[in-house]
C-alpha cells in the first residue's frame, strides 16, 4: 500500500490493511487493482477483514470480492495499469493506493511525496508462466489451454 504523504503524515498513515481499508479513520478515495487473476485484491481484502495471514488459503474468492463493498463505490477508483495508481496520488485524486513500490520510489525520484508501507506486502506475478527446464511443459500447456478456454474452468478458479 502506498499513499500521498502531502495528504497523511506518517503517523497517520495506514499501517495494515484494515487500517487503508477503514474509511471512517481514513476519509477519502483509494485506488486498487482492477484485475483480480493475481489474487492480490482478494487477499488483502480479507487481510482487511480480520482473516489472519496464516489462514488466507485456501483463498476464499467470494468472501474477498465482496470486501471491497465495504469501502464504498464512491471511494473506489479501480485501476489497470501499473502506473495509475501514481498518477492518481500525485494529481490528487486519491491519497492511498495498491501499487507496486518501485513505482513509489521512481515517483519520488522524480519529485513526488509519495510513501509505501511494506508491512502486509505482498510478491505478486503472473501466475499463468511454465518454466522453461520443466519436465511436465506439455502437461502444463494443456493446463493452461483449459483454463484460458473453458468458461467453466474459469468460473471454478475465481468462484
Amino acid at each position: 500500500m502506498a499513499y500521498d504523504k502531502r495528504k497523511l503524515p506518517e503517523e497517520k498513515a495506514p499501517k495494515s490493511w484494515a487500517e487503508f481499508w477503514d474509511i471512517a479513520a481514513l476519509p477519502g478515495k483509494r485506488s486498487l487493482y482492477s484485475n483480480p487473476s493475481d489474487g492480490s485484491i482478494i487477499e488483502i481484502a480479507l487481510l482487511a477483514d480480520g482473516v489472519p495471514i496464516d489462514k488466507l488459503y485456501p483463498l476464499r474468492c467470494r468472501a474477498g470480492a465482496e470486501e471491497p463493498r465495504k469501502l464504498g463505490r464512491q471511494n473506489i477508483i479501480w485501476h489497470t495499469t501499473n502506473q495509475e495508481p501514481i498518477q492518481q496520488m500525485t494529481s490528487g485524486a486519491v491519497s492511498l493506493v495498491t501499487c507496486f513500490d518501485g513505482r513509489v520510489v521512481l515517483a519520488n525520484r522524480a519529485g513526488a511525496e509519495l510513501a509505501f508501507q511494506a508491512a502486509g506486502s505482498a510478491v505478486s506475478g503472473n501466475p499463468y508462466c511454465v518454466i522453461r527446464t520443466s519436465a511436465h511443459q506439455k502437461e502444463a500447456f494443456q493446463f493452461l489451454n483449459y483454463i484460458f478456454n473453458a468458461t467453466d474452468a474459469d468460473a471454478d478458479i475465481w468462484i
